[in-house]
């Protein structure tokens, strides 16, 4: 357990004290660990159950375990135990059994009951609850009035998360009105929520007359539909969190100009920012000025994310929703970067912001500043193969980068081909990511190139939608470890393909297996 005020490890930090749930059944551990605690009354525990489980398609979206912690907490609670430092749970509230006399799947009763318990842990710091991929995605109305009744008693607590609940019409103005009693509140996560805009904004307006924004120092508000009202209303607030580290606003759906430019304003007053995402916000090339003078005076950035949806990883369906809103800053993003401080950055995101060759050349020029970058995401700009020529031998200068990603940018064949023998300098790279970018006759060329770098440090290769040649992907298979992950299936490109395009050619788009 941590000392009492200290702010809580990253999960990562615990991950390999914990049993694997693929390979035992965890049942009997987390009953010994909760056996445990009615027995040493006096003790002060952190239980993150199995927050970082990953869920496939052979799993159910309820983890088992979580379920375990919950009951074992309740039996602890009943005996006495009132040690409970730091909770992070991933489970599914369900609203009614699946089927009767299924007791065993309704876990509502047993949630409920540990919600209602919250207020009796006086060294609560932490509270987070996840919902699994596929399970019931709204909390339901008495789970969050038991939430709400603990949480303006956690006197305490100094991090509030819930990710991926979604809140019913109302629900969430009570919450609202017991965050606001968490004087002692550092941190602030409301991710994947989709809170209806009026009720975020009534948090902003709650907050805003409080104490907590010149305490808190990471403040996430993710994919929560805010329109430029409740926009308006947190850049409010963001105005006096002069101790904000980390801002993260992606994926809101700004339509409104000047709400969008009251929100870069208020970021001036965040100086201490080491980490700041505004991904899919809709900016726009007359919000450049204003960015470039609040990153003027963040010196310790190290983190900056101002591009639109670049991670892969999330689905095809709510890429093209985030298309919507993503930010169209132009080649003069460059310029956010020139006033910053750039020896401590080392992520760098800006994809689909609309570079071009231009954009490139700009950056490159920038690149011998950036000694400590370790991820570039340059995706979906139509760099073309004069920007590639611009920006691929000016990396050289970032020798600790880890993470490449360049693709749907229009390179050709040869192009490709030189990015293969550039990217040799890299010593330490991971992941390339060039998918969608032609590379045709020149296949074998290209992986050929790749060889040594798989043979140094590559672990991750996407090539999708790049036209591999039979013989350059028999040689990809031919280096297919169990170290390696290979992506070469044809996708397509929601960025550059219409809608047109999508229909007429749904279903015949080649897969190379």
């Amino acid at each position: 357990p941590q000392p009492l005020g200290s702010s809580a490890p990253q999960p990562s930090a615990l991950k390999s004290g914990r049993p694997n749930s693929q390979s035992q059944n965890p049942k009997p551990w987390i009953r010994s660990v909760c056996s445990l605690l009615c027995k040493f009354k006096n003790s002060r525990v952190s239980l993150w159950g199995l927050r970082e489980h990953e869920f496939d398609d052979r799993d159910d979206f309820r983890d088992p375990s979580q379920d375990e912690v919950i009951k074992g907490i309740n039996k602890a609670f009943r005996n006495g135990w009132r040690g409970l430092m730091q909770i992070a749970l991933r489970v599914t509230v369900i609203e009614t059994a699946e089927s009767p006399g299924q007791d065993d799947t309704d876990n509502r009763k047993h949630v409920n009951e540990f919600l209602s318990s919250l207020a009796s842990f006086p060294y609560l710091t932490w509270f987070e609850l996840s919902n699994p991929a596929d399970g019931n995605p709204f909390l339901p109305l008495d789970s969050v009035k038991a939430l709400a009744e603990s949480l303006g008693q956690c006197r305490c607590l100094e991090s509030f998360r819930i990710s991926e609940y979604r809140f019913d019409p109302g629900h969430f103005v009570m919450l609202s009105d017991s965050i606001v009693k968490c004087n002692n509140l550092l941190e602030l996560h409301l991710v994947g929520c989709r809170i209806p805009a009026a009720e975020v904004l009534h948090l902003a307006k709650a907050l805003k007359d409080t104490t907590i924004p010149s305490q808190l120092t990471t403040l996430l508000l993710c994919d929560n539909g805010m329109d430029g009202h409740a926009i308006s209303g947190w850049a409010d607030v963001i105005s006096d969190c002069t101790q904000l580290r980390r801002l993260e606003f992606t994926c809101n759906t700004i339509s409104s100009v000047s709400a969008s430019t009251r929100l870069v304003r208020s970021l001036r007053s965040c100086t201490r920012l080491y980490e700041l995402r505004l991904e899919s916000l809709g900016l726009e090339a007359v919000h450049v000025d204003g960015l470039s003078q609040a990153c003027s005076v963040m010196s310790r950035l190290i983190c900056l994310d101002i591009g639109s949806y670049h991670r892969p990883k999330y689905d095809i369906d709510a890429h093209v929703q985030a298309l919507r809103f993503h930010n169209k800053l132009g080649a003069g993003v460059v310029d956010c970067l020139q006033l910053m401080q750039l020896n401590l950055l080392g992520s760098l995101y800006l994809s689909s912001v609309g570079l071009e060759a231009a954009g490139a050349k700009r950056l490159a020029e920038l690149m011998e500043r950036l000694p400590k970058l370790e991820a570039l995401d340059l995706s979906s700009n139509l760099l073309g193969d004069e920007g590639l020529r611009a920006i691929i031998p000016e990396i050289h200068h970032c020798t600790n980068m880890t993470e490449l990603f360049l693709a749907w940018n229009q390179f050709s064949g040869r192009g490709m081909a030189s990015l293969g023998e550039q990217l040799q300098k890299c010593k330490l790279l991971e992941t390339v990511d060039i998918a969608g970018n032609e590379v045709g006759i020149y296949s074998t060329r290209l992986v050929k190139k790749l060889i040594p770098l798989v043979e140094r440090s590559l672990r991750v290769i996407s090539l999708t939608h790049t036209g591999l040649h039979p013989q350059a992907e028999e040689l990809l298979m031919m280096m297919t470890d169990d170290r390696i992950d290979f992506q070469f299936t044809t996708v397509r490109n929601p960025i550059l393909d219409s809608d047109e395009d999508t229909a007429s050619e749904a279903g015949s788009v080649p897969v190379l297996d």
